[in-house]
């Protein structure tokens, strides 16, 4: 069934619209293309409508060679870690199974790379002109802490049984605001009352409230789907 499914070619071509009143903001109804999508499905049905966005599957992937990733986030019982149940969580099976868990690793990195320069630049910059020190400085904070990273979450449910991913996106501003923006997008009213729900059990109170007050986070409603169909499809049919 797979290869058979995997034969098939889509009639219409999947676009991404959403409505934008702002003039700081892309034109009305613009295609929002990402550079790279973090998949917690298994299926690769993105990639075949839509295949020049590379995707990371955190995990993993259906297929011939499968190593899909089920369980639960941590063992909280004594009795199970006793008895090492550790094959049922996530982490287990990720690290088991070579799947993609490395998830923002990459921006983590270069957080502690900025720490550094911070702490050698205090150190070692010597006695040299107070103006240029303050305009050095002043661009490595200013310039050089920026991680400039727009994430939109697109149906995920934000359980606490990937706690881990999203302790690690929202931990990205701790030290000082680095430019990431976090976008949550909800089908409707009762799914962004559950959403927040979440991020609220597993963030806390203070940290929420401060990403929602500085707008490095916000609730948008989905964006709308359209298919287009292919010109030249119809005139086969």
């Amino acid at each position: 069934m797979e290869l058979i499914i995997d034969k098939l070619k889509p009639l219409k071509k999947l676009e991404l619209f959403m409505e934008s009143k702002s003039l700081l903001e892309l034109g009305e109804n613009c295609w929002m293309e990402p550079n790279v999508i973090y998949s917690f499905n298994y299926t690769n049905t993105y990639q075949r409508l839509h295949n020049l966005v590379r995707t990371e599957y955190l995990h993993g992937s259906h297929g011939e060679n499968q190593n899909i990733v089920l369980g639960i986030s941590d063992l909280d019982d004594d009795t199970l870690k006793k008895i090492k149940a550790f094959g049922f969580t996530k982490y287990h099976q990720k690290l088991f199974k070579d799947t993609d868990y490395l998830f923002l690793d990459i921006y983590k990195k270069k957080i502690k790379q900025h720490n550094l320069k911070i702490e050698y630049f205090e150190k070692d910059f010597g006695d040299s002109d107070p103006t240029a020190k303050k305009l050095a400085r002043q661009n490595l904070m200013d310039v050089d802490s920026k991680l400039n990273l727009n994430v939109q979450v697109w149906g995920h449910s934000l359980d606490v049984s990937d706690k881990d991913y999203i302790i690690d996106l929202f931990s990205l501003n701790d030290d000082m605001d680095r430019n990431v923006r976090v976008i949550i997008f909800y089908f409707d009213k009762q799914a962004k009352f559950s959403l927040l729900n979440n991020l609220l059990a597993i963030l806390g109170k203070d940290k929420v409230e401060q990403w929602m007050k500085n707008k490095w986070l916000e609730f948008k409603p989905n964006p709308e789907v359209k298919f287009e169909v292919d010109s030249n499809l119809e005139e086969a049919s």
